[in-house]
């Protein structure tokens, strides 16, 4: 029994390796027949290269601000009465915006003018009161010293003279103390006329002017509402003296940039944001307001040069490699980027006259890897 089975497990094993050849030798048949694969051509463009002026830029964002702005503030507390703007009116300088109730103020002021009058009218009684009590006192010390001389020869009582003394001195503190008063009420008026003056400003607070010429960007409060001091009312933006603020990292040189089609230099602002530096272009611009965002050109190459198209340039393993089309053939150089930006790049190789090979990286890859090439712009 047992070798019944060790002979059909050596004929299945027999079958299997049969089999196993003839399937190879169809196989190796078959491959035989097959015809070689066509290699595929690469269809490229070709481009003469010039050594010509050249600018290269990079697209970026811009803000654009105002040297001069304003945001109107109350200096008042009180109701809003009146608004004469609203957001996106034109004003002028000094034009009036709002109305802040001042019915209080002007009952200060009322009161305030009423006891300066009184103040005034009370001086001058003080002041003929102290010309009354001068005129007194001469009389008092004339009459004083006649009484000295009769006291000397025996004309007059001691009682008397003594009298006089006492009545001299009651006067001449009398005076005393109205001068006093005059002094007190002289100063209470010039309290009275600063607290007056004080009022009259803060009338003036109660109408709200436009400091500079300008557009309303923003309001801040209606009519009805009470505001209290400092409280801004209005934001204003100038139409003079914008500028555009833009971000541009560190490792960019930023000389330069294209605005309107028109050359700007960039200043520094010595600050960053979010990490990046900040610079400003200014100038005079058309139909910009303050907040909206522009495009500009950041100028990357200035000079003349050779400008080739980014598909010009094929990136190996952070190398970069070109394809110049010599003697019917395509020849690979080693190329570093000087300058790359939206027209273009410049390399560091003298390429002027020359005629590069301008396709896709995947294209690119394959002439590199020896596949056959067709100028098909030629």
């Amino acid at each position: 029994m047992k070798y019944a089975k060790n002979v059909i497990i050596l004929l299945i094993i027999v079958v299997v390796l049969v089999l196993g050849l003839k399937v190879l030798k169809q196989r190796k048949d078959a491959l035989k027949k097959a015809e070689a694969a066509d290699i595929i051509t690469a269809n490229v463009e070709a481009v003469t290269l010039k050594n010509e002026p050249a600018l290269l830029t990079l697209p970026t964002i811009g803000v654009v601000k105002s040297n001069i702005n304003s945001t109107v503030a109350t200096k008042i507390t009180g109701r809003v009465t009146k608004l004469t703007k609203n957001n996106g009116d034109f004003v002028r300088k000094g034009e009036i915006l709002a109305e802040i109730d001042n019915t209080d103020i002007k009952s200060k002021i009322s009161t305030t003018e009423i006891e300066i009058i009184n103040a005034k009218n009370s001086i001058e009684s003080v002041k003929e009161n102290i010309y009354a009590l001068d005129i007194k006192l001469k009389s008092l010390i004339d009459a004083h010293k006649r009484t000295e001389k009769l006291l000397k020869v025996k004309g007059a009582s001691i009682e008397k003279y003594s009298e006089e003394e006492s009545t001299i001195a009651a006067t001449i503190a009398q005076k005393k103390s109205a001068e006093n008063n005059l002094k007190e009420m002289e100063n209470k008026i010039k309290i009275l006329n600063n607290n007056l003056l004080e009022l009259k400003n803060l009338l003036s607070y109660s109408v709200i002017l436009s400091h500079i010429d300008g557009i309303i960007s923003e309001k801040f409060t209606t009519e009805g509402e009470t505001v209290f001091v400092g409280k801004p009312l209005f934001k204003i933006s100038s139409k003079d003296n914008l500028y555009i603020e833009t971000k541009i990292p560190g490792n960019i040189k930023a000389d330069e940039v294209i605005f309107q089609d028109k050359p700007y230099k960039l200043k520094m602002l010595n600050s960053t944001e979010s990490g990046i530096r900040l610079y400003k272009l200014e100038g005079v611009f058309d139909n910009l307001v303050e907040g909206e965002f522009v495009d500009i050109k950041l100028v990357v190459f200035k000079g003349e040069n050779v400008v080739l198209p980014h598909n010009a340039v094929l990136s190996i393993n952070d190398k970069d490699y070109i394809f110049l089309y010599e003697e019917k053939q395509p020849k690979q150089i080693p190329v570093k980027i000087l300058a790359s930006g939206t027209e273009g790049v410049i390399t560091d190789q003298d390429l002027g006259g020359k005629t590069a090979i301008v396709a896709m990286p995947d294209i690119l890859l394959r002439i590199a890897t020896g596949a056959p090439l067709n100028i098909i712009n030629r």
